[in-house]
């Protein structure tokens, strides 16, 4: 499934039609009780930069919204023909800021606070209350790569961009990673194949 662009005839991999074709799909297999992918976190960029985050954030929640179940093609860039390890460490940020979203908010007796609300009372604050500590962990999501310091305080950590964090992100899972072994069992069964 994909888009053509008519003009440069090529895939169009961070089109809006592409994630609105997705949402069919997935509505389609809905319908059918059948399980679907959707093609998400990639762009039509040929490096990792705004263009490539912008299709890739705007892609991943159309298909979360869209309910597929498994979502592939992330971190590729160029309709599929490059892929970009910084794409894919920022698409996993960009997968939780999605997720957050599709949480949508718990109304519950204890996140409605009324007692709470009622004992600040109008002109009051919120900051010293247990349940203020207590709520905003489970509600607010945190960032791993996206800043959101004020700029001196950015500036003076290096002035670093999305990209700068990303690719040293992508360079320490790189140079952390070690590959766990597989089960005796499992590896003379593959080499059995």
């Amino acid at each position: 499934m994909t888009v053509l662009d008519m003009a440069a005839t090529t895939i169009a991999y961070g089109a809006p039609e592409l994630s609105r074709m997705s949402a069919a799909f997935a509505d389609l297999a809905r319908f059918l009780r059948l399980p679907v992918f959707s093609t998400a976190g990639c762009s039509d960029a040929k490096a990792f930069d705004e263009q490539g985050a912008a299709e890739a954030a705007f892609s991943l929640l159309a298909a979360g919204l869209s309910g597929a179940h498994l979502i592939h093609d992330v971190g590729y860039l160029e309709g599929g023909l490059a892929g970009s390890l910084e794409l894919l460490v920022a698409a996993d940020e960009l997968i939780g800021m999605a997720r957050r979203i599709l949480r949508g908010i718990e109304v519950t007796p204890v996140t409605l606070a009324a007692s709470v609300v009622a004992d600040v009372g109008p002109g009051g604050h919120y900051l010293d209350w247990d349940h203020t500590v207590t709520q905003f962990r489970r509600e607010l999501w945190f960032p791993r790569l996206m800043d959101r310091t004020r700029f001196d305080s950015w500036r003076a950590a290096g002035a670093t961009t999305l990209a700068d964090r990303a690719r040293q992100r992508a360079l320490e899972l790189l140079r952390d990673y070690a590959r766990e072994p597989l089960e005796a069992g499992v590896l003379r069964e593959l080499q059995a194949i």
